[in-house]
Parts: structure tokens; C-alpha cells; sequence
């Protein structure tokens, strides 16, 4: 584990920027007027594409876990997207997605998760606004998605925020 957290700060210390408490509240990251946030462990390997691609195609602020994010958060920063990474299983509780669905009403929450939380779907509950890939249904499912969200074309992200998971593969087939 102290290896992957190794390799994290070395790409931190190249492009990647982890948020501070006082850089978050000084600063407004946003690609083409949006802002978003990447939550979690993006140390692990099963990260490290996501990472790659989201550095790639957005500028976003960096959290190591959910209480530097909310911490840093207290003065009103909004989200047009929150990156959840899931290191583990129920690694990011019911509560804490209702919460930042409360907080951040129209922000998009994509969880991606990592090789060891991947028996969620069938043994947990997801709320209809979460919306959830495997590690390694990234390159093929959610980087196209990421990247239309990002230049403002239609994708699945794009959807009303109730939209089921079978209404986001629908408009995906039939686009």
C-alpha cells in the first residue's frame, strides 16, 4: 500500500495538484466553466487510467478522502462533478452520497469503482442519481462520456439527474 501512495505523490509533484484547505477557498479550477472534484485513493493502480484521462480532458481539484473534501468545502465552492474513486466496499456510505446530492443538487457524482468494492451492484444499494462504473469499464464506458461532458455535446451525463441507469445505456445505444 505504501508503494501505491509513493507513486501518488511522485505524479502529484509532476501535474497533479492535491487540494489544500487554503488552495481550495482561493482558488476556482474550471474547464470551460466547469468545476470538478476528484474524491479518493487515486494512488491505487485500478485508478491510475481514470486519473491519466480526467488530467487529460479537465482540470480538477484533488482530495485524498471525503473529510478533506468537506473541509475544504465550507465557503461554497460548487461542482459541475464529483469523481468518487471506491478503493473498497461501501467505502463511501448512503449518508455521504445523500449528502453531497444535498450540497450540490445539479452536480454530476460518478463513482468509479476499484477491483475490490466490484460486488456493490449486486449486494448494495445505489441511488438513481449516482452514477457508477467499474474500473475497467472506464476507457469504453465513461471516458466518451467524460469527454462529451466536457466539450458540452449530449451524453449520458447529460441526462436529468433522475434518469435511471437503463435510461443513460438507452440514450448511449441510441445516439
Amino acid at each position: 500500500m505504501s508503494g501505491g501512495r509513493q507513486v501518488a505523490r511522485s505524479v502529484v509533484s509532476c501535474e497533479l495538484r492535491v487540494a489544500s484547505e487554503n488552495e481550495t477557498r482561493n482558488s476556482q479550477l474550471a474547464t470551460d466553466n466547469l468545476s470538478l472534484a476528484v474524491i479518493g485513493d487515486f494512488g491505487r493502480s485500478d485508478f491510475h487510467q481514470v486519473i491519466r484521462d480526467i488530467r487529460r480532458n479537465t482540470v480538477a481539484i484533488y482530495f485524498d478522502n471525503l473529510a478533506l473534501f468537506w473541509r475544504a468545502n465550507g465557503l461554497g465552492q460548487n461542482y459541475d462533478l464529483i469523481f468518487l474513486l471506491e478503493s473498497s466496499f461501501l467505502q463511501y456510505s448512503h449518508r455521504d452520497i445523500q449528502r453531497l446530492q444535498a450540497r450540490w443538487p445539479l452536480a454530476r457524482i460518478v463513482m468509479v469503482a476499484g477491483s475490490l468494492a466490484e460486488g456493490e451492484r449486486r449486494t448494495g444499494w445505489l441511488p438513481a442519481e449516482l452514477i457508477r462504473y467499474y474500473w475497467h469499464q472506464w476507457e469504453t464506458e465513461a471516458l466518451p462520456a467524460l469527454t462529451a461532458f466536457c466539450d458540452h455535446r449530449p451524453s449520458s451525463w447529460g441526462l436529468p439527474l433522475t434518469a435511471s441507469e437503463e435510461e443513460r445505456l438507452l440514450s448511449c445505444v441510441l445516439a
